[in-house]
């Protein structure tokens, strides 16, 4: 066993080290606390990136949403002020209103909510002139197949193979009630009456 000595004038006497070794452990158990905080504060980071990760997901499926602007290659086209074209998913459906048109189709979506697949979509077949009628086309035409998911905030952005994309913001309206339910069937024929819609934007 080794000691410690320290001189005390002319003669030598061991040092007590039981005041050293209680500092010892005292610095000991601080490092620990200190390390258990820096791993609490991980577990708290992860988990509310995990949250943050579930409740956009869960946005996709409970939030009906509405279409600000489309993107057809270089042309980007806002949706006209007084036209309300919206959407919504629930139950394995996808469906909503053009603002000119009612549709509705199945969709699958991913577990992690990153892609949808639309398929066997259909819609009513009113005829409508100017921005409303190529709003209703963009919007038919890219809701096919298999699309990218990208929700930032209240904003969605639906992207097909094509490149063509929907941005869409979130609205107070359940999604369920975008989904037509009795006006459309699965052969694509319109079940309401047949009509040319004109534009009714102040020229």
């Amino acid at each position: 066993m080794m000691f410690w000595m320290e001189r005390v004038g002319d003669r030598l006497r061991p040092i007590d080290m039981s005041g050293l070794r209680r500092i010892g452990v005292l610095i000991a158990a601080a490092g620990l606390a200190v390390a258990s905080c820096g791993n609490d504060d991980d577990t708290t980071a992860v988990q509310e990136d995990s949250n943050a990760s579930s409740e956009s997901e869960s946005a996709l499926t409970e939030t009906a949403w509405e279409v600000d602007l489309v993107q057809d290659g270089e042309t980007t086209t806002e949706a006209p002020e007084d036209v309300d074209a919206t959407l919504g998913i629930h139950d394995g459906q996808i469906g909503g209103n053009t603002g000119c048109n009612a549709f509705t189709g199945d969709v699958e979506v991913s577990e992690d909510q990153s892609t949808i697949i639309v398929s066997d979509v259909v819609s009513t077949l009113r005829a409508c002139m100017d921005t409303r009628g190529e709003l209703d086309q963009i919007v038919l035409g890219t809701l096919r197949g298999e699309l990218t998911v990208e929700i930032d905030g209240d904003v969605l952005t639906l992207t097909n193979e094509d490149g063509t994309s929907l941005t869409l913001r979130a609205i107070d309206e359940n999604p369920e009630d975008q989904v037509p339910e009795d006006d459309l069937n699965k052969e694509g024929e319109n079940t309401g009456d047949e009509e040319e819609t004109e534009n009714t934007e102040d020229e």
